[in-house]
């Protein structure tokens, strides 16, 4: 899954070549998610994400890296016998 945003923050104002500019973000995110099952009612997830952010203010540039994993348990899954 990947998307962009522009985030447009009319409020705030930054210096720019001298001047009082609206501070003009654009963010990039990159997502990718792994899932297997490991036993019966049991997940493994694995999860990246990458994010990239550009301004018009010099100092708010950055790029960061997320990894993840994830473990699911369905107990409450119907199919699951009651003990007799």
């Amino acid at each position: 899954m990947a998307n962009c945003g522009s985030a447009r923050l009319y409020t705030r104002q930054i210096g720019v070549d001298g001047e009082r500019v609206a501070r003009k973000d654009r963010r990039w995110v990159f997502e990718v998610d792994y899932e297997r099952p490991l036993a019966r009612g049991v997940r493994l997830g694995l999860d990246y994400r990458y994010e990239t952010r550009t301004s018009n203010g010099p100092d708010k540039v950055f790029d960061g890296h997320v990894f993840g994993v994830t473990f699911g348990f369905d107990w409450w899954r119907s199919d699951r016998r009651a003990p007799e």
